[in-house]
């Protein structure tokens, strides 16, 4: 059956200059550890912490004031999962957010899988994952890591996206320079989940799969100088490297941005439409390059 074509493009329209409405107050506590070095796993933890720090996306409050609080009230980690008990220990701590993470191995790579948690709401309201090849080459991408997950625009203190005025057509030249890229891959239904919701996976199986979605973070070298309109190609590849599909969009840019965030999907409401294969996914913006991957259909 020929793949129908599925366009739901999310753009999130918040630059890291932007004031929140509410100042994100979060407390990152120590990861759990799955099997890495206990000392590996405490850096982890700190590094991400100083990463959320230098988003400026947010005020970060010491651990060990929350875990203290926790004692007192003989509370534990796992009350964050029960929202009623989540807005209790909002009540108490001097943080509205909580950042919670395991480290870990999984097919001999290091991982690490961070959920934020809104003490307003008692819901998990953002999460992502990475891996790497190695420990320190994990710690490369807590940046990435980091201003993603504060991305979220569920949460209830994101705030609300600014008017915006379209920039014009730019040259090459004055093309954004990225330092950093992170496309992730998640399989859904018609319509792209919220990003809280999303399973990000790099092999997907044709009796399952649907539509296979891409969610690409860039973070610029500098901030962007110039409202700005990109077109931004998304190719598709068999592995004979034949094209599957095209994906034209545009990313509409604006002046002080330091990163941008958009994603889209491509498949069928109904399962067996994906061959197996494994394909390449190609993003480019504004003719230039800015992320690759690979994944796998069984």
């Amino acid at each position: 059956m020929r793949l129908s074509r599925f366009l739901a493009t999310g753009m999130i329209l918040l630059a890291a200059v932007a004031a929140s409405a509410q100042t994100r107050r979060v407390a990152v506590l120590p990861f759990d550890n799955d099997g890495l070095a206990a000392s590996d796993v405490r850096g982890l933890t700190l590094f991400f912490e100083t990463a959320l720090q230098n988003t400026k996306l947010c005020e970060i409050v010491e651990q060990t004031k929350v875990e203290e609080i926790l004692k007192a009230h003989q509370f534990v980690l796992a009350d964050f999962n029960d929202p009623a008990k989540a807005i209790a220990i909002g009540k108490l701590v001097p943080a509205n957010t909580i950042a919670l993470g395991a480290a870990g191995k999984l097919g001999g790579r290091p991982y690490l899988n961070v959920k934020l948690i809104d003490l307003v709401s008692g819901t998990i309201v953002a999460a992502r994952n990475v891996t790497a090849a190695s420990v320190e080459a994990l710690t490369s991408e807590l940046n990435a890591l980091a201003a993603g997950i504060l991305g979220s625009p569920s949460s209830s203190l994101a705030s609300p996206p600014e008017a915006y005025r379209p920039g014009p057509p730019v040259p090459l030249t004055a093309v954004p320079r990225v330092a950093r890229s992170q496309l992730s891959m998640f399989e859904s239904g018609p319509g792209i989940p919220p990003v809280e919701s999303r399973i990000y996976a790099v092999t997907f199986f044709t009796a399952y799969t649907r539509f296979i979605n891409w969610d690409l973070f860039l973070e610029f070298s500098a901030p962007v100088s110039q409202n700005m309109s990109l077109p931004v190609d998304a190719t598709i590849l068999r592995s004979n490297g034949t094209v599957l599909t095209v994906q034209s969009l545009t990313a509409e840019l604006r002046a002080g941005w330091s990163w941008f965030r958009m994603w889209n999907g491509w498949g069928a409401p109904n399962p067996y439409n994906w061959a197996p294969d494994t394909y390449t996914l190609r993003v480019t913006m504004g003719g230039v390059p800015v992320a690759t991957t690979t994944f796998v259909v069984r």
